[in-house]
């Protein structure tokens, strides 16, 4: 089967590959444009466009799908089906409409559950035990196409976006190959049941800032569900800190007596880092990159920032 493939992160890579692996045809790439990197600031190309191109691949990059010259362009490539993961813009009817298939999308939620652009993020956040993702139809409005498949597992509370993401590919990859191995005439799918969808928002900078006055389930779930891109962040002694892995303690051998703050440091035997929320509760910290610095276990961040006991994160 000859494919155009749309996507963009690490994730999209990983797809990407077994696809190029299999005994089906990836005729084109379309990814986003480069960014820029560096103190230069000069655009360097994803990893996915670098593998694209090592593979003879055609990579398309444009900063609109709505160009006409473009859309012509794709169009004229022989292609049986249009594969989306995580390409991050709205793709037009006059291109998802062309390949004799269709065009298909893999959703890292249950549809028609968290429609829109944060599906992993947003079940974290929320604290879901079920995940899961949707291979779709694509369709005039996001994530409205016809349901092919779905296909749930259980959430951990300790899941970081990145490895449900990698659950997702795994899980969608197997689904996938199955689909396009036994599919060649087509897909069959059922319609959502759209007063059952619920939306979710695009991550926002302000999203990432952690308030120590929400319980520590949600500033938990907050620091899991921005890990890996683009990471919740705390300030102490007015540098930014990010903070990469917390974790909810499982026994009672540091209760509140009812006088810490929120954000307040509990730091037993200087060896592990504890952070006091609104509901009296604590949050473990393990895995921190403070402003300017390196990504540093908890002992590092103690031994070189001499935090006491009392003292807030902001």
């Amino acid at each position: 089967m000859k494919i155009g493939y749309f996507g963009t992160p690490k994730h999209a890579l990983d797809l990407l590959k077994e696809l190029v692996g299999s005994k089906h045809e990836v005729v084109f790439l379309v990814t986003n444009p480069d960014k820029p990197k560096g103190r230069s600031r000069e655009p360097v190309p994803s990893e996915i466009k670098e593998f694209a191109i090592s593979h003879n691949i055609p990579v398309f990059q444009p900063a609109s799908l709505k160009d006409p010259v473009l859309q012509a362009e794709l169009n004229s490539i022989e292609s049986d089906l249009h594969l989306v993961y995580a390409y991050g813009s709205i793709i037009p009817e006059e291109i998802y409409k062309t390949p004799k298939l269709g065009s298909i999308n893999i959703h890292g939620s249950l549809l028609p559950k968290y429609r829109g652009a944060s599906p992993v993020q947003t079940s974290l956040l929320n604290g879901d035990s079920i995940g899961g993702l949707t291979i779709q139809f694509l369709a005039r409005e996001v994530d409205s196409g016809n349901i092919i498949l779905k296909k749930e597992f259980p959430l951990d509370i300790n899941d970081t976006t990145g490895q449900v993401l990698d659950k997702i590919t795994q899980e969608g990859k197997l689904a996938l190959f199955s689909l396009l191995d036994n599919s060649s005439q087509g897909f069959t799918s059922e319609v959502q049941n759209h007063s059952l969808a619920s939306f979710c928002k695009k991550i926002k900078p302000e999203d990432r800032i952690l308030d120590w006055n929400k319980s520590a389930f949600e500033n938990h779930n907050k620091i899991r569900a921005l890990n890996p891109n683009p990471y919740a962040y705390t300030h102490f002694k007015e540098k930014r800190i990010l903070i990469l892995e917390s974790y909810i303690p499982t026994d009672d051998t540091y209760l509140s007596n009812g006088s810490e703050k929120p954000g307040m440091l509990l730091l037993p035997n200087k060896k592990s880092l504890f952070v006091f929320c609104g509901d009296k509760k604590m949050i473990g910290i393990t895995k921190v990159q403070p402003e300017g610095k390196k990504p540093m276990s908890i002992i590092d961040f103690i031994n070189g920032n001499k935090p006491l006991e009392s003292e807030k994160f902001n």
